[in-house]
């Protein structure tokens, strides 16, 4: 509890639909945004439907993984997109730190993949 799954896929079904939305343009923006955090929300509540999960457990992934993306695009927007485009030391720093967190996210999720697997889980 929570879903990781469900939170993975709303954290990222809610940057994309993000990204479409401020894109600018017309409805064609807002259908593609909706059709992203849709997407998302189908996906998720098959862990429901083949058993892995309850609807609490999707649910709170759901949650936490939209108000995630909410909140890292704020700060991203305040601080650490300014930060980049000043160039110099920040931007360094801040692509040095975005590696680090990628690897230590795929390191985290590929030891848990595993012992999920030695287990016979899915």
């Amino acid at each position: 509890m929570p879903s990781s799954h469900a939170q993975s896929l709303a954290f990222l079904g809610a940057t994309a639909a993000l990204a479409v939305w401020r894109g600018g343009g017309g409805p064609e923006r807002a259908v593609a945004a909706l059709s992203l955090l849709t997407l998302a929300l189908l996906l998720s509540w098959l862990r429901v439907l083949l058993g892995y999960h309850t609807a609490p457990q999707v649910g709170a992934g759901l949650a936490l993984g939209a108000a995630g993306a909410a909140g890292w695009d704020a700060a991203g927007r305040a601080w650490a997109l300014p930060a980049a485009a000043r160039g110099g030391w920040a931007a360094v720093a801040l692509a040095a730190a975005t590696a680090l967190a990628v690897l230590a996210f795929a390191g985290v999720n590929g030891r848990t993949w595993e012992a999920e697997r030695a287990r016979g889980g899915v």
